[in-house]
């Protein structure tokens, strides 16, 4: 009887992948791509115990730094030893005997949940690891069948949560609000704030941090997209429509859109209705575009910082996409990354290493790869692969960016850019053609300089297409070829030139109008950048300034944040125009914000920036410089800007030392952890350089980004090694893990200075009132 059982399970195995094996084959071709990309993003197997079905479907990392996933099958696990070199991961069931699980997120002690029919919040009241208080926060919809998945986003910053919610099927919408989006707010109440959705695959935020949702492709969607949410708003699938009459703060449903008609042709006659932001072309760049997350891991995970990364169920493949507002809509691009995942991936989630997870399940629909389910790790090894790195519109045709120099001779030539557009017919019916095809023409094309983009100017742009690029022909200046030479970008918008917005009213603007700020400020009397209760901070005074001049009080996002007492000659920081501003010029801003501000703080320039623009999250770099006084008697007159240091110091050691600091290193040594919690301690220095005359020495540190008090404790660790209190050895030691005490102490915050942030040039629509020249060697 055990062999017949034993021979009947064997048979089952067989034919069960062999369905699996005749699924992947009607799931399209694969990109090739494959042996590539492992040069650069290998993928690693992260074991699942046999006795626990992992099909995750959601991901978030706990203070102490474990994952929690929450699955399919109602089970959340909390994970440690991950991201070891030869992972054999813990598991600790945390809870279960919840429904599919599609959104994880932590706070205040709590892990909140989204589930098919809830919201609910999860907490671990007797410490003992495992949930045992399990409450509800939101289930303000119905729910009644398997279809009706519920997805959830992390928190943003004012403690809103996010939830999606999938129709009851393709063409109903049976239970309350199935084809909604809600917003769940800090005080527990259920917003609904758009309908339109079909079946979602994930919901959260893009780079600059606005709402956003994966579509998946079926009625009124040809293909995956990725689509933005606006409260008010609708998002193409008119199923949903009975349910306004539970939202009346909503107001009266839109139009019916016509179906068999053009998306861009019906959002003139919907005003609600919002078209694709990234389309996804069918097969090419996925068929069930999952969950997606952004890497803000500050270079860690390679060239791609600030984007979005998705993955796909049905190709088992991961993409890249990238988004930019256009005169008030939302359009972008996306490009192939990593193909070769095990299963069909539901989510994915960025590890504070800058690992990227994946997971998810081959149950339920055709799935290329052959596994039930899996988790996975994408790490990047140091290896820079040639790729498109991101793609904007111009207003006759596109910047194209690169991560390698470009060879010139190649990219200067119109022959190399293959461009073709398409769309889609809008319509009720499942999925649709690419239709309406043109080939436009490549007129001119011009490599930057550094050779890491090139911009091209074509014959004619089409809105409401997707633009296909097909650079094959082009190599890096190392001969390489490209790893994917094909990338789509969603036009729905073509911006007007600088000189046609200057003949227009600037109230009469449909886009919201972005500037970004470069600051110089003496940090004596301030007690950092950021806004304080006291009002004592940076950010304070110059909310107080926006105020006194339009009584609007707008939120001021920097690229940096300062410690008390540290100056600045170029901290930067963006903000969105108030409204009774909006017919100010630059240079008239700056002015009108100057003649409000102290005399310790100054703005030297106000550029318009694209309406996608974060000043943290786009930066490329920050420069810091810090200045000591190397004598027996102080100079009064530098009091306020440099550090004392009246023992002599050895310079040649010094600068040695400064050299040990350049590179990638663990910089746990050289950091305060706030709250007693550090996550991620890797660092890249580009820059540490020590610059004398006479008794002045100016220390100058670059990088990506710091830890908290980094260049301070780098600074007080020099002056260490440079009085002999500390050998270049022990310097070395610390760079590969330390602890905190073994190093220097924090150099004071005054000899500090913000001195320079970079960011890429795409990002300007219009610059030159620069005062950087009379201010470069104010010290």
């Amino acid at each position: 009887m055990n062999s017949f059982r034993n021979s009947l399970t064997k048979q089952l195995a067989f034919l069960a992948i062999t369905t699996l094996l005749s699924k992947a084959e009607e799931v399209g071709d694969r990109w090739g791509t494959a042996d590539k990309e492992r040069e650069a993003y290998p993928i690693v197997e992260l074991p699942i115990p046999r006795e626990i079905v992992l099909e995750a479907g959601a991901f978030e990392t706990l203070p102490d730094g474990r994952i929690a996933v929450g699955t399919r099958h109602g089970d959340v696990y909390l994970i440690s030893g991950y991201d070891d070199a030869k992972p054999q991961p813990r598991y600790h069931l945390y809870a279960t005997g919840l429904d599919e699980i599609f959104g994880l997120a932590w706070k205040d002690g709590s892990l909140y949940v989204t589930q098919s029919c809830e919201l609910t919040r999860l907490t671990d009241t007797d410490g003992n690891g495992t949930a045992d208080k399990f409450d509800v926060v939101s289930d303000a919809w119905g729910y009644g069948t398997y279809h009706e998945y519920a997805f959830g986003s992390k928190f943003d910053p004012k403690g809103n949560l996010y939830v999606a919610l999938g129709l009851s099927s393709s063409y109903h919408s049976h239970q309350l609000f199935r084809g909604w989006a809600f917003k769940v707010t800090p005080d527990g109440k259920s917003i609904p704030i758009a309908s339109g959705l079909r079946s979602p695959g994930g919901i959260g935020f893009n780079e600059t941090g606005d709402l956003f949702y994966i579509e998946s492709q079926g009625p009124w969607n040809s293909s995956c997209s990725l689509k933005a949410i606006k409260e008010g708003g609708f998002t193409g699938h008119p199923v949903s429509f009975n349910w306004y009459d539970y939202a009346p703060e909503m107001g009266k449903a839109p139009n019916m859109p016509k179906s068999g008609s053009r998306i861009i042709i019906e959002k003139e006659k919907v005003p609600q209705l919002d078209p694709y932001a990234v389309i996804f072309p069918y097969i090419r760049m996925g068929r069930s575009i999952s969950g997606f997350t952004i890497d803000r891991s500050a270079g860690k995970f390679g060239p791609f910082a600030n984007q979005i990364f998705a993955g796909d169920y049905t190709l088992s493949i991961i993409v890249r996409a990238t988004t930019e507002k256009v005169n008030g809509v939302w359009q972008g691009a996306c490009y192939p990354f990593r193909e070769g995942l095990s299963t069909g991936l539901l989510n994915l989630h960025f590890t504070p290493q800058g690992q990227l997870i994946t997971g998810g399940t081959n149950r339920g629909w055709p799935v290329r790869g052959l596994k039930p389910y899996s988790l996975e790790r994408l790490a990047w090894n140091g290896k820079t692969p040639f790729e498109i790195e991101r793609i904007t519109v111009t207003p006759d045709g596109f910047d194209i960016r690169f991560t390698k120099p470009i060879a010139t001779q190649q990219a200067a030539s119109v022959d190399s850019y293959k461009m073709g557009t398409f769309t889609h017919i809008y319509m009720q019916g499942y999925g649709g053609p690419e239709v309406d095809q043109t080939k436009p023409q490549v007129k001119s094309a011009v490599p930057s300089a550094d050779g890491m983009s090139a911009r091209i100017v074509l014959n004619t742009m089409t809105k409401g297409h997707v633009h296909e690029f097909d650079l094959g022909a082009l190599r890096s200046r190392d001969g390489e070829e490209l790893v994917h030479r094909h990338a789509y970008y969603t036009l729905n918008e073509v911006p007007t030139t600088k000189w046609q917005k200057a003949l227009l009213p600037m109230v009469c603007w449909q886009e919201m109008r972005k500037v970004l700020l470069t600051i110089s400020f003496d940090g004596t009397c301030y007690l950092g950048w950021q806004a304080q209760r006291s009002g004592r901070g940076v950010a304070n005074v110059l909310q107080q300034a926006c105020f006194a001049l339009s009584s609007e009080t707008p939120e001021i996002v920097s690229s940096s944040r300062t410690d008390t007492g540290v100056h600045a000659r170029a901290l930067c920081a963006h903000l969105v125009v108030p409204s009774s501003l909006q017919h100010l010029s630059v240079r008239r801003l700056r002015t009108a914000l100057n003649a409000q501000l102290p005399k310790d703080i100054r703005i030297t320039e106000v550029a318009e920036v694209a309406p996608s623009f974060n000043a943290r999250f786009d930066a490329l770099r920050k420069e810091y410089h810090y200045h000591i006084w190397n004598h027996a008697i102080m100079n009064p007159l530098l009091r306020q800007q440099a550090w004392h240091v009246p023992f002599s110091l050895d310079e040649s050691i010094m600068r040695q030392a400064a050299e040990r600091f350049l590179g990638r290193h663990d910089f746990r040594a050289f950091t305060s952890h706030r709250d007693g919690v550090l996550g991620d301690s890797l660092r890249e220095i580009t820059r540490c350089e020590i610059h004398r005359v006479d008794e002045l020495w100016t220390i100058k540190i670059q990088a990506s980004g710091f830890l908290y008090k980094m260049c301070r404790c780098m600074v007080g660790t020099l002056v260490q090694v440079a009085r002999h209190r500390m050998s270049l050895e022990d310097l070395s030691s610390l760079l590969q893990g330390g602890e905190r005490q073994a190093s220097g102490m924090n150099a004071p915050a005054h000899g500090l200075s913000l001195w320079q942030v970079d960011y890429p040039p795409h990002v300007f629509l219009w610059r030159g009132n620069s005062q950087h020249s009379s201010m470069k060697t104010w010290l």
